[in-house]
């Protein structure tokens, strides 16, 4: 074969999944090197497409293992003035990667002097997630509307797309998807499909221990865009205080009798006497 095909063959060949780094973890473990622990992450968020209108909720909750490290952790992010995204995993990955595809967008909009679609969004998203495997830990919604309508798509980590009419992510998920089962129907209006999203966060937040506090609701019209942060806060209202310390005033227990009585005490002292001839000096 000629040089250059066998340089270019070998090229392409190198091009597929590399697994070095599956050979190289196993040898650093079989070396006594331990793996990472693999922090857990939870949140409940929930898209719902109504007849005008796409609606968006999550919690508040932001945790880092058992710890609860933010009660007012906002997860709706822009990404452009029709299209945001809610967003369950890590949030460090989610904060970076919504903000980078909220600059595309805005250099797309200026390019082509019209409002990005969500198509434009999701596609960004799926291309730039894919090559890393599944190793960026964002899990989104990305809901918006459109020339073409109202849209909602679940985008995983790994870069797969999927749209829905109704979708739920995170830890709370399967809670919340209960609820959106059994409440959704087609042409819902948009106080319908806010209160149902609303019922959806809470179910998410009462019985998932990864997912707390507040209810954050994010409406998308043609027109415009409402944001109600602290939509319902009734879920982080605690339910038991530690009751205050009592101080009875002096009196308030009667006495019945008063009884004294003298204390003697014998003390005794013992005096040891040592004798020196028995003390051997060394």
């Amino acid at each position: 074969m000629d040089t250059f095909l066998q340089a270019y063959f070998q090229e392409k060949s190198s091009l597929g999944f590399n697994f070095d780094n599956s050979l190289r973890n196993e040898k650093l473990i079989k070396d006594g090197i331990k793996e990472l622990p693999v922090v857990k992450t939870g949140t409940t968020i929930v898209g719902v497409v109504c007849k005008e209108c796409v609606v968006l909720g999550a919690d508040t909750r932001a945790t880092n293992g058992p710890i609860v490290a933010d009660k007012d952790c906002d997860k709706i992010h822009r990404l452009a003035d029709n299209i945001y995204a809610a967003g369950a995993g890590t949030a460090a990955d989610l904060d970076h990667v919504t903000s980078m595809i909220e600059g595309k967008l805005e250099l797309l909009r200026l390019q082509m002097n019209r409002q990005p679609r969500v198509s434009n969004a999701v596609s960004m998203l799926s291309r730039h997630l894919y090559p890393y495997q599944g190793y960026i830990g964002a899990h989104l919604i990305v809901a918006g509307s459109d020339i073409t309508g109202n849209y909602i798509y679940q985008v995983s980590n790994y870069g797969s797309i999927m749209q829905h009419p109704y979708v739920s992510m995170g830890s709370g998920s399967l809670s919340a998807t209960t609820v959106l089962e059994s409440g959704y129907r087609d042409g819902l209006s948009q106080d319908e499909g806010t209160e149902l999203v609303a019922s959806a966060i809470r179910a998410g937040i009462y019985n998932d221990l990864y997912s707390g506090s507040n209810v954050n609701i994010l409406i998308i019209t043609s027109k415009n865009v409402h944001h109600f942060r602290y939509f319902d806060t009734t879920a982080a209202t605690r339910l038991y205080r530690q009751p205050k310390l009592t101080v009875f005033p002096k009196g308030t227990t009667p006495q019945i009798m008063e009884k004294i009585e003298e204390l003697k005490v014998s003390l005794i002292e013992n005096t040891t006497v040592q004798d020196i001839s028995d003390v051997v000096m060394a």
